[in-house]
């Protein structure tokens, strides 16, 4: 219908559990409904909170916010959710690793009963399922089985080491001069940052991509007789920001190689089989 929020207040509310992805899906809201005339606006931690109170005053039909700025303006009463009528729950189970579970039910309790409930989760823990019995009622449940496709022009291994044995691992393989163009994935960008320290007192040219070093700023060595790494973290952002630097050091008759760490969530499975693809083009 066509009726418009009060003050303060939105139609549509999606959670996300990070300000990334949260201010993917603004971006997405925007672009498709530019022509619904539809409003939007997007709240997450990490900045200043005027804009974002600002941007609500005079009330939007889509909310885009993480659990726990949003949770902070409401008791503010700069953002009012007792009106809403769709929430969104995307990447349910990554609420839970990350611990927004407690603010999501908080920030569930404080809207209406009557509303139509979405949510959107690559695993199924139980504290999830018992989320889902508690906010919606009598749902109709799509279970989506991802097509596991190795892609054949790739050899994989998987090596079982010991933690602090890695990085002796990785120097023995760096050893080999074949492996002149080497991308490596650790599981956090700081663990990206250390790596690189720990690979460069054993004299190995190395780089990290990580939202701590923007790209555009980023100065990556070169290096003929020197193995070359370069790190990211296990995002679809960050993906793409390495496609876009790979046109600066062309594969040529050298083997490329990608090292990724076991996931532990199935979400980030589905990000190393991107990885891998990726890799393979």
């Amino acid at each position: 219908n066509s009726h418009k929020p009060g003050p303060r207040r939105c139609r549509t509310l999606v959670l996300a559990p990070t300000r990334e992805l949260a201010a993917q899906i603004y971006e997405s809201f925007v672009a498709y409904g530019r022509h619904a005339r539809l409003t939007a606006a997007v709240i997450y931690g990490g900045v200043g909170q005027h804009r974002q109170a600002k941007a609500m005053m005079p009330g939007v039909d889509v909310l885009v916010a993480t659990p726990g700025r949003l949770l902070d303006l409401v008791n503010q009463r700069l953002v009012d959710i007792r009106r809403v009528e769709f929430l969104v729950l995307d990447e349910a189970d990554r609420m839970l690793d990350m611990g927004f579970i407690r603010d999501v039910r908080k920030i569930v309790a404080k809207m209406p009963e009557d509303r139509q409930t979405q949510l959107f989760s690559a695993t199924m823990p139980p504290e999830i399922a018992k989320l889902a019995k508690e906010i919606l009622f009598e749902p109709v449940r799509i279970d989506i089985a991802p097509k596991t496709v190795a892609v054949e022009v790739i050899r994989q291994e998987i090596h079982f080491i010991e933690p602090n044995a890695k990085l002796d691992v990785l120097c023995d393989l760096f050893a080999d001069t074949s492996m002149s163009r080497v991308v490596v994935f650790p599981r956090t960008k700081h663990g990206a940052n250390r790596l690189v320290k720990k690979l460069d007192r054993h004299q190995i040219t190395a780089a990290a991509i990580s939202g701590l070093n923007f790209p555009g700023k980023l100065s990556i060595p070169y290096s003929k007789d020197r193995t070359e790494l370069r790190f990211a973290r296990s995002t679809s952002r960050t993906h793409t920001r390495f496609c876009k630097l790979q046109v600066l050091f062309p594969l040529g008759d050298a083997r490329p190689c990608c090292f990724f760490p076991l996931p532990f969530l199935v979400a980030s499975f589905a990000v190393f089989q991107s990885a891998v693809a990726m890799i393979a083009k």
